[in-house]
């Protein structure tokens, strides 16, 4: 046999011999040598002759040596029978619960390189491994199975998350994993009340979770990770979600303080009735005089307790309604104030002007001031002459936009200056309009 160092011999009284119980797929080298009656030997013939090929047995000790999470190393000894026979090794693989199976071939430099490493596998797998010796003419032998598992890694984080509010008490999750998903064994799934920062946390298998039992209006995160089945996190993904909103009672404890003449501040405290449902608080300021510049304003809306109402009237009565707003737009039933604003000087009275003269009388007539008209409690008339003087105070209810009075008692063909100005009713005057006429003669 080439290669070996035993050596068989035989002898042969014909010329011809028959070579038996020898190896497959082995090379023998054959030397033959005549020798005559007395012993005499003639030069050697020399040749080399192969068998035929087979299929080489199965491995030995077929077993794993190293691994990690992306490759496994394997070692295997020779066959017992027909190892000459063995061209090239053939190791299939499949994970273990899947039939896909995937072929790697193995030709050794010399016999007996039994190591092969399989790359390119997924984490946190199971995976069968057989392994054959096939021949020179790709006859293949039996196998021998092993098995490993690849070692554990980060698993592959989730892909994307929507979180969506189902009802007042119930927000719904939904993940869609990676295509590829590596050493992924469940998901840990979190829930967290922004508001009070209260987190609860859940670990389940699917794609899907839902939270009940939350509180209407509440603005909630939801993070998902996926867990290894040691224990490893991968990286997380979140969505935010609000719970659906339920109507509110009106504001309470309503209060307008700081009143001055031209602002006032209003303060007020949440409803009774679902007051974290509340997004904004609408205004709305009437002026209850009914006077030809009534007013009736929506204020902005705003999310604070306290609001400043600027740009009103001195000496007028106000009401101040204020509802709840949610942020679908459910608005509440009304909270109401009543207030006056504070007194301020009055402008002069407008357009004084007379509109009938006579021998002991002129007839006057003036418009109300253009600022601060609704402190005018009562208008002052004054007048004088060469001869003699005078005034009256003239009240007037609900603050006539137009005043006419009638002067009597004044000598005739005589030159009268009248002044006329509004007072508040602290007694404060405010700014004069005067004018000059004569009566008649």
């Amino acid at each position: 046999m080439f290669g070996s160092t035993v050596a068989e011999c035989v002898t042969a009284t014909t010329n011809s011999y028959t070579m038996q119980d020898l190896e497959a797929c082995t090379v023998y080298h054959v030397t033959i040598t005549s020798i005559s009656l007395w012993g005499g030997r003639s030069d050697q013939l020399k040749f080399d002759t192969n068998t035929n090929d087979a299929a080489p047995g199965a491995p030995e000790n077929v077993h794993v040596i190293n691994q990690t999470n992306t490759w496994v190393e394997l070692s295997w000894n020779n066959p017992k029978d027909r190892a000459n026979c063995v061209s090239k090794w053939r190791i299939t693989y499949t994970k273990t619960d899947n039939k896909l199976q995937m072929l790697m071939t193995h030709t050794p430099d010399l016999l007996g390189d039994n190591f092969a490493t399989i790359y390119d596998l997924v984490g946190c797998t199971n995976y069968t491994f057989q392994v054959s010796a096939v021949s020179a003419k790709d006859v293949q032998g039996s196998t021998r199975t092993t098995y490993a598992s690849t070692e554990d890694a980060d698993p592959t984080p989730v892909v994307s998350l929507t979180a969506t509010a189902v009802d007042t008490n119930t927000v719904s999750a939904q993940w869609t994993p990676s295509v590829m998903e590596e050493c992924v064994d469940h998901y840990h799934v979190c829930i967290t009340d922004v508001d009070d920062l209260s987190k609860n946390c859940y670990d389940t298998t699917d794609h899907m979770k839902s939270f009940k039992n939350l509180a209407a209006c509440g603005q909630y995160e939801i993070t998902v990770k996926s867990v290894s089945p040691s224990g490893r996190l991968g990286g997380f993904i979140y969505d935010m979600a609000k719970t659906e909103d339920l109507p509110t009672s009106p504001p309470t404890d309503l209060e307008v303080s700081n009143v001055r003449p031209h602002s006032a501040v209003a303060s007020f405290s949440p409803p009774l009735e679902n007051p974290h449902c509340v997004h904004e608080y609408k205004a709305n300021i009437i002026q209850l005089e009914d006077v030809s510049n009534l007013k009736h304003a929506e204020l902005a809306t705003s999310q604070s307790l306290v609001q400043t109402l600027a740009g009103l009237d001195a000496c007028t009565n106000y009401g101040l309604w204020i509802s709840a707003v949610t942020l679908s737009g459910y608005t509440s039933k009304q909270v109401n104030q009543n207030f006056t604003t504070g007194e301020e000087k009055p402008s002069a009275p407008r357009a004084l002007s007379y509109t009938e003269i006579a021998q002991d009388y002129i007839s006057l007539q003036w418009f109300m001031p253009q600022d601060n008209a609704l402190c005018a409690e009562e208008y002052r008339l004054n007048w004088t002459s060469s001869t003699d003087s005078g005034h009256q105070d003239f009240t007037l209810p609900n603050h006539p936009v137009e005043v006419s009075v009638k002067v009597i008692n004044l000598s005739s063909c005589t030159s009268y200056t009248f002044t006329v100005l509004a007072v508040t009713p602290l007694g404060v005057e405010g700014q004069t309009a005067s004018l000059t006429v004569s009566t008649a003669c």
